[in-house]
């Protein structure tokens, strides 16, 4: 593993996602607690499928329970991505079709 990959691995810990989830809050100097990010998590298909075949959930219970977990962990938006992944793959079907019919005139 080269160094920047291990600093990429750093950065997808555990550890720091608790730390960003920790350090997104600060106390004024008149002891206000004020938020200073957005955290938005995004659950791609593959992950949630694993998830849920590994402990015998529905791919919807899953996406519910770990959208759940993260917003009691304090994020502010849950993302299911499946969407954008469809919407992607016609993406480039159209792209694929429109190249290969300029191809054959």
């Amino acid at each position: 593993i080269t160094s920047a990959e291990s600093v990429l691995v750093t950065r997808q810990s555990q550890e720091e996602l608790l730390r960003v989830f920790s350090e997104r809050k600060y106390t004024d100097n008149k002891e206000v607690t004020k938020d200073v990010s957005l955290i938005v998590i995004s659950l791609s298909p593959q992950p949630v499928l694993s998830l849920a075949a590994r402990y015998k959930l529905t791919p919807e219970d899953a996406t519910r329970k770990l959208a759940g977990y993260f917003k009691s962990l304090g994020a502010d938006l849950v993302l299911d991505m499946t969407v954008a992944e469809d919407l992607s793959l016609l993406e480039a079907q159209q792209e694929f079709l429109q190249r290969y019919q300029d191809q054959q005139s």
